[in-house]
């Protein structure tokens, strides 16, 4: 009895603050089962969404590069340039499909808008215009071409490199992993063609 009367006190006190907000034990129990299966599904959509927004960002940046290789074919008269756009236009349609059948795997539907807006794609054509400004000619055509390419892939590479470390295993993770050595192949082609004047360093990349 009186190790009964010892832990009485304790008992009634746990009943009393259990009472005192609400709730009896096996109530409180499920209320914290419940908060913690509410973060862990906060968490997972949280997750969801980042996925989503990038593989959003991939496929939108690979029309756009598509779209200016493709603008470079026409212009373009060294065999060299005319064989690594053609490379591109052929890589990023193939990775383009990957990112399309992530998408669908994985239940991560792209984000609106899924394509590149004419405001994005204008901004790209113009950013290549702009650099053609500082040239002449075919070759300063090509040298805008390969610059703007080295650029646009040095700040994708960057990107997606720091996007590995924020997102959870899965597809999406595995996808990135697959295309990173791919988007680096293109950027030192692109590279070795320029002059090294131009070539992009680590204090000149965007």
């Amino acid at each position: 009895m009186k190790k009964f009367r010892a832990f009485a006190p304790v008992a009634a006190l746990l009943l009393v603050s259990s009472s005192a907000r609400g709730l009896s034990l096996p109530d409180q129990a499920q209320a914290e089962q419940t908060l913690a299966m509410d973060t862990s599904a906060s968490s997972e959509s949280s997750d969801s969404q980042l996925e989503a927004k990038i593989l959003t960002k991939l496929h939108k940046a690979g029309q756009i590069e598509m779209m200016l290789a493709q603008a470079a074919l026409g212009r373009t008269v060294s065999e060299g340039v005319k064989d690594f756009a053609e490379m591109l236009i052929k890589d990023h349609r193939e990775a383009d499909a990957k990112v399309l059948a992530v998408s669908r795997a994985a239940d991560l539907p792209l984000l609106e808008p899924a394509v590149p807006s004419a405001e994005e794609s204008s901004e790209a054509l113009a950013e290549q215009l702009a650099i053609n400004e500082t040239f002449s000619d075919t070759d300063g055509f090509e040298q805008s071409f390969l610059l703007l390419m080295a650029k646009r892939h040095a700040s994708n590479i960057m990107k997606l490199t720091n996007a590995l470390a924020a997102l959870p295993d899965g597809q999406v993770k595995d996808l990135i992993a697959e295309l990173l050595p791919l988007l680096k192949t293109h950027l030192a082609m692109a590279q070795n063609m320029l002059p090294e004047e131009l070539r992009i360093t680590e204090t000149t990349q965007p």
